[in-house]
């Protein structure tokens, strides 16, 4: 491959990414925006609940990210069942992560 279908395959995959990311910001700067006008109490309390939920959610994303590593690992070794156990406990640990105790 060139440089430029390097760079192009590159753009591909970053600009989504890109824009997720400007977009939660954007999100993030109204709703911090709008509530320091409003209260600076009801802006403390959605710094810590928001905080509170970014802990809780990186923690039940690394499910799916301890996903990817282990099917690559079943996979090059041939084994199409243990792909198809990771995976399945994955999505299931990741549907019951909200219902587990806090």
């Amino acid at each position: 491959m060139t440089a430029k279908q390097h760079l192009k395959n590159i753009a591909t995959l970053g600009l989504p990414l890109i824009g997720s990311h400007v977009a939660q910001f954007s999100i993030n700067m109204t709703d911090t925006l709008m509530l320091g006008w409003y209260d600076v109490e009801v802006l403390a309390a959605q710094v810590i609940a928001g905080t509170a939920f970014f802990v809780l959610f990186i923690l039940g994303s690394g499910f799916a990210g301890a996903v990817m590593p282990m099917v690559a690992e079943a996979e090059a070794a041939g084994e199409g069942t243990q792909v198809r156990r990771v995976t399945r406990m994955a999505i299931w640990a990741s549907l019951f992560y909200p219902a587990f105790p806090k």
